[in-house]
């Protein structure tokens, strides 16, 4: 009888065991997510070569197609400009109208944290002043 006492309390002790670490054992046999995917940008990768983005060269053709003048323009008279936005302008290069009209709106409005329409407006205003 003691033995039989014994064996059942052995057997109730690995039963409580097992029960109280059952977190541990279900998360060891239930499968993991998967990771997301991680995304890449091309200019990233180390098989392709490093390209300039499109937007400094065509900022700079704009604001290099003649040779700056002595006095820049008023920027202020565009509609939508006024002096917050011409000292942005400014600090970009872009100083005078010539420069604003052979700029194309989605290469500044990042740089000045504006909208590409309200930029498109302002570049129509002056390609009529130059």
């Amino acid at each position: 009888m003691k033995r039989l006492v014994r064996t059942l309390a052995f057997a109730i002790a690995i039963a409580a065991g097992i029960w109280a670490m059952r977190d541990r054992f279900l998360s060891l046999a239930l499968p993991r997510e998967p990771q997301p995917p991680a995304f890449r940008h091309p200019d990233d990768h180390p098989d392709v070569p490093h390209r300039p983005h499109q937007v400094e060269p065509t900022l700079r053709q704009a604001t290099q197609q003649k040779p700056a003048q002595s006095t820049p323009d008023d920027l202020t008279v565009i509609k939508g400009i006024g002096p917050v936005f011409a000292a942005k302008l400014s600090g970009i290069g872009i100083t005078t109208f010539e420069a604003l009209a052979a700029a194309t709106p989605g290469e500044i409005a990042s740089k000045i944290d504006t909208s590409e329409s309200r930029l498109s407006d302002w570049v129509g205003q002056a390609r009529q002043r130059v």
